[in-house]
């Protein structure tokens, strides 16, 4: 019977052992761990807020300027490292759990690793368009050494180099052989070349377009089969919204050869059109009619001055012509339209007050009366 009473006492001392070793070990790492992580959760955008209040101090001492609210790309990689670095003590600060499962440590190490040099890519991928925009003002706040057109472009090019160097580092954290899967490209960029001739040839229209500027971003353009307006221009192709709202997705390569007319870069916009009279116009109300037009011409703010160009040009085959011609500041296709609009109401009321009215096409025939009889 004392046997068996002391069989059972140690067995149950082993069970309590047993329990609190498993509590010491696991429950209270897991604890540990969730408690870390509620506490990042909580406490990672203070974290984020004093780095980018820090960082923009920084900035604002030098020539670079970049205003506070574009900074905000900075939150979530912030927020990622925090959380990352928080969990990663609080893992390697369970030793006993460490030292039961060694490779659990070599694990996280590695995870954590890979968690910093992804926030980081990140936080330079994001801040790409930013970090551009704040050279691009370097020499002044006001200035723009750079359209528009060519830091989208660059920052593409930039984005696209972060992401090659990105997948390279992560496999390189998987073991993979980096030298020899570059060498490996190497071979074989040959006969990428050969496949690609079309893509590179897009590629370098796209630079011919980017360094030439003859459009940008938002500009009117037309060739000989396309017209509207620009929305993008990538490594391949360019996109061009047109009138009818259609989107067309043009080959740089294209465009590159193409004889382009760009409407958005004139300063004036010339207009010209005839003005047709009846022939029983007389030449007093000619002369009137184009004294009153030419004033009104001058004396309209969107025309530019002393363009105005009003004459009796031709005699037609049905109608007395009036050449009416003038520059206009206007070079949009709606306030063109708005000015055109107005002057040929004005127009209107001069030939309707000079009691002259527009000719049309016609055709009189005249018949000849026959006096001799047979």
């Amino acid at each position: 019977m004392e046997k068996l009473i002391n069989f059972l006492s140690s067995s149950l001392n082993r069970f309590i052992y047993g329990i609190y070793d498993f509590f010491v070990m696991y429950l209270s790492s897991v604890i540990v761990l969730a408690v870390s992580f509620v506490a990042a959760q909580i406490f990672k955008g203070y974290f984020s807020g004093i780095i980018i209040n820090a960082f923009h101090r920084v900035l604002s001492r030098t020539r670079l300027r970049v205003e506070k609210d574009s900074m905000e790309f900075l939150k979530k990689p912030l927020k990622l490292i925090f959380i990352s670095t928080v969990m990663f003590f609080a893992f390697i600060t369970q030793k006993n759990l460490m030292a039961e499962y060694p490779l659990l440590l070599s694990l996280v190490i590695r995870i954590y690793r890979l968690a910093m040099i992804l926030c980081i890519i990140y936080f330079i991928y994001a801040a790409v368009p930013v970090i551009m925009s704040a050279f691009n003002r370097l020499k002044h706040p006001d200035s723009i050494l750079l359209d528009d057109t060519l830091l989208i472009f660059f920052a593409k090019i930039i984005k696209a180099v972060i992401v090659i160097i990105a997948v390279l580092i992560v496999l390189g954290e998987f073991g993979v052989n980096i030298n020899g899967l570059i060498t490996g490209v190497g071979l074989g960029g040959l006969t990428f070349a050969l496949a690609a001739q079309d893509t590179a040839s897009n590629i370098f229209g796209g630079l011919v377009i980017i360094s030439d500027k003859p459009f940008a971003v938002g500009d009117w353009i037309q060739t000989a089969s396309i017209e509207g307006t620009v929305e993008d221009i990538s490594f391949r192709s360019t996109r061009i919204r047109t009138f009818d709202d259609a989107l067309l997705v043009v080959p740089n390569s294209t465009l590159s050869s193409a004889s382009i007319t760009n409407w958005s870069k004139m300063n004036k916009r010339k207009v010209k059109f005839n003005v047709g009279l009846t022939y029983n116009t007389a030449p007093s109300q000619v002369k009137n009619i184009i004294t009153d037009i030419e004033t009104f011409l001058n004396s309209h703010k969107d025309i530019v001055s002393d363009t105005p160009l009003v004459k009796l040009d031709e005699f037609g085959s049905s109608s007395l012509n009036i050449m009416v011609m003038f520059f206009t500041s206007q070079t949009s296709l709606t306030e063109l339209k708005r000015v055109r609009e107005e002057i040929n109401y004005e127009i209107l009321d001069v030939v309707h007050r000079h009691e002259s009215s527009f000719a049309f096409p016609s055709t009189s025939v005249y018949m000849e009366k026959n006096l001799n009889n047979t």
